[in-house]
């Protein structure tokens, strides 16, 4: 008899470790799930970050394609290093056919950081010639092509580039060759008559331009005045 008490004891102390090596069990499962999860979650954190910063570089390198297209006129031409305002028009290149009445300001913005720069006029022939009389001596506008005639402009500078003042285009002329200056009436001063050449750095810029003196007074016939 007392050997089967021993023997139905053991059975129950058997039984009584049972649920605790189960929940032993479910726990480390229930952590390694977790972990797992945790691992799934890491990963796609991951994968979102990396392909945000796909989109970022895309968006960023098509924001460059277009500012190059544009600063390069279409891939045409090069990137601006300057942009010369003259009047209320803008420009990045050399130009021509531009008119420049007396207190036009000039103003002229380097893109590279050198904010130095020196501008001269030259008397441009290209465009058509007239005569004209220094002195007793006979001219052509031919005979002044290519030189300088700075000095027949005043020249002011200002905090942002200088306005350009002359009187007419005689005593632009007259500045040049030191003696009074006749012009024909029937002379043609239209077109590109000059060119103003602007360095900035190793960069020169050219704008051909004619003269425009304002309307000083108008004239009227009293026979031909329809109201």
């Amino acid at each position: 008899m007392a050997t089967k008490k021993r023997s139905n004891t053991g059975r129950r102390s058997s039984t009584k470790s049972a649920p605790a090596r189960t929940t032993s069990r479910q726990r480390q499962e229930a952590l390694a799930k977790e972990a797992r999860q945790g691992n799934a979650k890491q990963t796609w954190k991951a994968i979102g970050i990396g392909l945000l910063c796909l989109v970022l570089l895309a968006v960023l390198a098509f924001a460059g394609f277009g500012i190059a297209y544009v600063v390069t006129d279409g891939f045409g031409g090069r990137a601006p290093t300057a942009v010369i305002m003259i009047g209320d028009d803008m420009y990045t290149a050399s130009a021509d056919g531009l008119a420049i009445y007396p207190g036009d300001e000039i103003r002229v913005q380097s893109l590279t950081g050198s904010s130095q720069y020196e501008v001269r006029i030259e008397a441009d022939a290209e465009h058509g010639d007239f005569a004209f009389t220094a002195g007793a001596e006979p001219y052509t506008w031919h005979d002044l092509a290519g030189r300088d005639v700075t000095q027949g402009f005043t020249m002011t500078q200002t905090d942002v580039g200088f306005t350009l003042e002359y009187e007419s285009f005689e005593t632009i002329i007259a500045a040049v060759l030191g003696t009074d200056v006749v012009i024909a009436e029937d002379a043609d001063l239209t077109g590109d008559k000059f060119c103003m050449v602007v360095t900035l750095g190793e960069t020169e810029y050219t704008f051909g331009f004619g003269i425009g003196l304002p309307v000083s007074g108008i004239e009227l016939d009293p026979d031909h005045i329809i109201v």
